[in-house]
């Protein structure tokens, strides 16, 4: 029997070996197999395997528009916890072009050489709209009350509530320790935020907004649903200064290395001018500075749009949420550690 379709994958592995695939399917999954070599299956021999998030990407066919498109394999958002950006590095990334470029959303997640930011908040000036951030911009990963992991202390009616309780103070539970409830303005007030301006980018930083008993980041922000209402509680408190009319506020990722030190930018951008971002702005915790280049991205403010483009030999890829279709063009994406271009023939 014919197969649907013949694509093409080009791939240059970690030792800048190319293999290339060539696969008659019209669903496949790929993995990283015991050799650190990407191998691949039909969906349809998928769950007879275990991949042990392995898994970098999935070839399938449009039930909408019939395209062929690379999406990522599972909902990596399911669970908005900490842990879950380990799992972003093995998925699919989408390299921005110099030419084109890219039209930035929130919640895009960007990666700058090795280093992950979240878009969460865009700003452009309008002097007739007033912008409360604090009800505002949140990670993926810390806006979301996860119950598993936050916890709210809840008083009964018929007991005596502590002095210190009221609705905009609650006990809260964000770490992973059991029954360590501590009032939210208690623990605001041991958090340690500070703050620099350089390069017209103002950096918001803070080294102990973790537990110190096991060792878990607190979400710097987070929502309490509370019948039916949200309210949002900060730990961190981001507020741009009011020269900066048009900005993006990123939030870094993947502090692994640092887990202690929570960071967030809050990059000014004019609207005439092109702004460059690099290791002045977005390596600020000084580590794996070869991998940044000074001149990293290019950003614009275009007709109310931000665009990004990317100046750098290490690439600047945007994480790939819905698919994008493959075409009898190349297109380039990365995922894990392998560079790989597409197209179908």
């Amino acid at each position: 029997m014919k197969k649907d379709y013949k694509f093409n994958l080009h791939i240059k592995d970690i030792n800048n070996n190319i293999k290339d695939f060539i696969k008659y399917s019209t669903d496949s999954y790929f993995y990283i197999n015991e050799k650190n070599e990407i191998e691949s299956c039909e969906t349809k021999d998928f769950i007879k395997k275990e991949f042990n998030g392995k898994i970098l990407f999935r070839v399938r066919k449009s039930k909408k528009n019939g395209d062929y498109e690379i999406i990522n394999p599972v909902n990596i958002f399911s669970e908005k916890k900490s842990e879950n950006i380990d799992i972003l590095e093995n998925k699919c990334w989408w390299e921005i072009s110099n030419d084109e470029g890219y039209v930035l959303n929130q919640g895009d997640i960007l990666k700058f050489g090795n280093k992950i930011y979240e878009i969460i908040h865009l700003e452009t000036f309008n002097e007739n709209k007033y912008i409360d951030l604090n009800n505002k911009i949140g990670s993926i990963f810390d806006i979301i009350l996860n119950k598993n992991r936050y916890m709210l202390e809840e008083f009964e009616k018929d007991k005596i509530l502590p002095k210190k309780y009221n609705a905009d103070n609650p006990k809260v539970n964000l770490c992973n320790c059991e029954n360590e409830f501590i009032f939210f303005k208690d623990l605001k007030n041991k958090i340690k935020v500070s703050c620099e301006e350089k390069n017209d980018c103002i950096t918001y930083y803070s080294d102990n907004l973790f537990c110190e008993k096991c060792g878990v980041q607190y979400p710097y922000k987070f929502i309490i649903n509370e019948n039916d209402n949200e309210k949002f509680f900060c730990l961190m408190d981001i507020k741009p200064p009011l020269n900066y009319k048009n900005y993006i506020i990123l939030e870094y990722l993947n502090n692994k290395s640092d887990i202690k030190r929570k960071i967030i930018h809050v990059i000014n951008i004019n609207d005439v001018e092109e702004k460059i971002i690099g290791r002045n702005i977005i390596c600020f915790d000084g580590k794996n500075k070869n991998r940044i280049s000074k001149d990293h991205s290019s950003l614009i403010l275009d007709k109310g749009k931000f665009i990004i483009k990317n100046i750098s030999k290490n690439g600047t890829f945007v994480l790939i949420k819905n698919g994008f279709k493959i075409t009898e063009n190349e297109i380039n994406f990365k995922a894990g550690s392998f560079n790989i271009s597409a197209n179908i023939e």
